[in-house]
């Protein structure tokens, strides 16, 4: 399991970089550094506090990503999603399932030089919960672990208060950073500009609005395993940070960059189809059962307007995704039916995603008492004593993606709502995300896990500082059963929870949702050796390297 699930723009098919590696000044040559191109810059590198697709990208040991500078103690396979040990060797688990005893590896050292015990684990458990570290999205999963308890200097454990579903991949995956330097919390907060991890790579630099480098951590504990043979090959990666689309082509036709792992369908298409596709560089479409992006407008629950669940409703009728998937998606994609993946079996199949319909969306705004009393085409109506207009404003951070929203606003337009579009940059945006400032915005969920917890996106708990749940949903009945959903070990019984779940918050409609890839579109330089185009549940990019 992916423990967060990770925020980007709708550029969520435009992650990419800036310009050409090695040549910088950055150290070693282009043919010594991977570089891989990144749609936006990361505000925050801290192990636990960052939630950013781009900074998950960059710091975290995961199945879907090329680098890893902060580990876990267990690590997910990428060919048959089982948990096997990292930076524990072992895990035994109690006959109640709810007492889970790590025995640590004895060699790990910190890139801070200092090495790894059952403090630095317990430190990393703890901090979760410290306000301080504001851990807020991530939190949420941890919430049904108790207590830890240092058995020895390499032996740790930890008890939960239920048989949560998932407490092996939870606890299996805590994060484990060195208590040496993230005790030092301060004003300043300098720990959000650089990581400090125990994986095969470490933070080198920073160029503010050009790059992020790694280097090789030459005293990674992997290299005498068989993990270091056959992961994290790479002296160098630099991620470099560019929002065109087109120069992030160029670059790559150019021998300039390695890899961009989310490619837009319209470019995969039409525009990577010059002489040096398929020679110097190539475009791979690949199937996989690995969770792809979510892409939704969220509406913000608390808004006057957008509070009204019919609103929402009608406003989700007012979007027309097979349209919009056949012209700008080239039909790689397909309509959002709720919170759960569509390939996932926790999705209940018998919802369907919500129909363009303006007529049944004015029936129901007119059911709402939405009229247009002063024929100026646009809906209004008294609430609180005040007359206001239907109109909202929709924030933006790709300007690639300003296309399809027109397309939705002018559809909006016909029936009485005012959609203005204000396309402003993701630290503006993260903002106001956080501080619950906005009316509605466009974005997409990472990939996730392969199962899920609704906890942290659609949980009223999770509404608490800069949790996940920025919308502010927030359902009684929907809270409920999502704590007995999560502990039910009956996975038959807790398959029917999930799709009561999933029906219930589809119909509530608290997010417009969206779009889903149906699959994993990357380019990749030539270069760059590979086993296969995909593995079960990720591309690989870990086992690739670059020829000496």
């Amino acid at each position: 399991m992916k423990l967060i699930l990770s925020l980007l723009s709708v550029g969520f098919l435009v992650f990419s970089g800036c310009t050409g590696g090695g040549e910088s000044g950055d150290g070693a040559g282009i043919k010594d550094v991977f570089i891989e191109l990144l749609g936006s810059e990361p505000s925050d590198l801290h192990p636990i506090r960052a939630s950013e697709v781009v900074s998950t990208q960059i710091r975290l040991q995961t199945i879907h990503y090329a680098s890893a500078i902060v580990e876990t103690l267990m690590r997910v396979d990428i060919d048959d999603y089982e948990l096997k040990p990292n930076l524990a060797e072992r895990l035994e688990v109690s006959e109640d399932g709810k007492t889970f005893t790590f025995f640590l590896r004895k060699d790990v050292k910190f890139h801070d030089g200092s090495m790894m015990t059952s403090e630095d684990v317990e430190f990393s458990f703890k901090a979760l919960f410290d306000d301080k570290h504001e851990a807020f999205a991530l939190r949420s999963f941890y919430n049904n672990f108790v207590s830890s308890k240092v058995i020895d200097e390499y032996t740790i454990s930890f008890t939960a208060k239920n048989s949560y579903y998932l407490n092996s991949e939870v606890i299996g995956e805590l994060r484990i950073f060195p208590k040496k330097t993230y005790s030092k919390v301060s004003k300043e907060n300098t720990l959000a500009k650089t990581v400090v991890g125990s994986g095969p790579y470490k933070f080198d630099k920073w160029s503010k609005g050009k790059s992020i480098t790694l280097i090789r951590y030459k005293d990674w504990w992997g290299n005498k395993t068989e993990t270091g043979k056959n992961f994290y090959k790479f002296k160098k990666i630099m991620f470099k940070f560019v929002k065109e689309s087109s120069l992030r082509i160029a670059m790559l036709e150019r021998g300039k960059a390695d890899y961009d792992n989310s490619i837009r369908a319209e470019d995969f298409t039409k525009k990577m189809d010059g002489e040096a596709w398929g020679k110097s560089v190539l475009k791979v479409k690949a199937e996989n059962k690995l969770p792809k992006n979510m892409s939704f407008i969220g509406l913000n629950n608390k808004n006057i307007i957008l509070k009204d669940r019919r609103v929402r409703l009608a406003l989700a009728h007012l979007v027309n995704r097979k349209f919009i998937i056949n012209k700008f998606y080239y039909d790689m994609s397909e309509p959002a039916t709720g919170p759960f993946r569509l390939a996932s079996e926790y999705a209940n199949p018998d919802v369907k995603p919500i129909p363009f319909d303006t007529s049944k969306a004015r029936a129901i705004l007119a059911e709402a008492g939405w009229s247009d009393t002063d024929k100026d085409g646009v809906l209004d109506k008294i609430i609180d004593g005040q007359k206001r207009q239907l109109q909202f404003e929709l924030l933006n951070t790709n300007k690639d993606t300003e296309k399809v929203i027109t397309v939705i606003k002018e559809d909006m337009k016909k029936a009485g709502v005012n959609m203005r579009i204000s396309t402003i940059d993701w630290n503006a945006f993260t903002k106001a995300l956080n501080e619950r400032k906005f009316e509605a915005v466009i974005m997409a969920w990472g990939g996730g896990g392969v199962n899920p917890d609704p906890t942290q996106i659609w949980h009223s708990k999770s509404i608490k500082g800069t949790g996940s749940n920025f919308v502010s949903y927030s359902n009684e009945k929907v809270d409920t059963l999502i704590d007995s959903a999560i502990n039910m070990t009956d996975k038959t019984e807790r398959l029917k929870a999930f799709h009561q779940i999933h029906k219930m918050i589809a119909e509530d409609a608290p997010y417009i949702f969206f779009l889903e890839p149906k699959f994993s579109l990357y380019a990749v330089s030539a270069r760059v050796k590979r086993k296969k185009d995909t593995f079960n549940y990720s591309v690989g990019p870990q086992t690739w390297s670059l020829p000496e």
